[in-house]
Parts: structure tokens; sequence; C-alpha cells
């Protein structure tokens, strides 16, 4: 899980190391809470972009053993194909979990306000 969420909030390069573990351990929690059929999406999901992922690139070893800029471009080609929506799980509860760090909303420029659209 860490080497999919080091390339899915990567903005200049890898995304820092110690939100990546904070990021997995949250999901981990969230997953296990989750349970059921969330939790069994959400590890297919993985085990899919983790395993698959790499070979629809024709890449080898699994995900995590590429190298970052590898695992970018494997990324960004996998959502596209056709198993690109087994990628949706995975990014919503990692996504849940990266916005819900204290850092986040400044980091992208979030004052607070409600998004609303300026008036003419």
């Amino acid at each position: 899980m860490p080497a999919v969420c080091e390339v899915m909030f990567a903005s200049d390069g890898p995304c820092d190391p110690e939100r990546v573990d904070w990021v997995c351990r949250q999901t981990r929690d969230f997953v296990q809470d989750v349970g059921g059929k969330g939790a069994l999406v959400f590890r297919a999901g993985l085990f899919t972009t983790e395993w698959l992922a790499p070979i629809w690139s024709f890449k080898l070893p699994r995900f995590q053993g590429l190298d970052f800029e590898t695992r970018l471009e494997v990324l960004e080609r996998f959502e596209r194909s056709p198993f690109g929506l087994s990628l949706l799980a995975v990014k919503l509860f990692l996504g849940i979990a990266y916005f819900e760090h204290r850092d986040t909303p400044a980091e992208i420029g979030f004052d607070g306000g409600p998004l609303l659209l300026e008036e003419e």
C-alpha cells in the first residue's frame, strides 16, 4: 500500500514518507472498521493494482519493486485501461485518509470557507 500511496499523492516528486505512513495506518484502521464487502473491494483493488498494473504495462516485478517514475507511469497507464475501475476503491479509501490529515487544507490552499463561485 505505501508504494501506491506515495505515487497517488505525488506532486513534484514522491509524497512525504511520514505522510505516506500516516495515511497507510489510517487506511488500515478504516478498512478494518468497515469490514465486509467494503474491505474486500479495497483489498481486491489494492491486489490488482500491485500485481496486475505492472503486468499490464509490461513491467516486472511487483508494483512496490519499481522505481518512483516507473510506478507513476504504470499507475497512469493502468487507470486508463479496462481494469482502471479496480483502482476506484483504492483511491477512495486512501483519499479519505489523505485529506483528513491536519496539514492538508493548508497544502491545497483551502481557507475553511464555503466553496462558492464568485459572482460576476
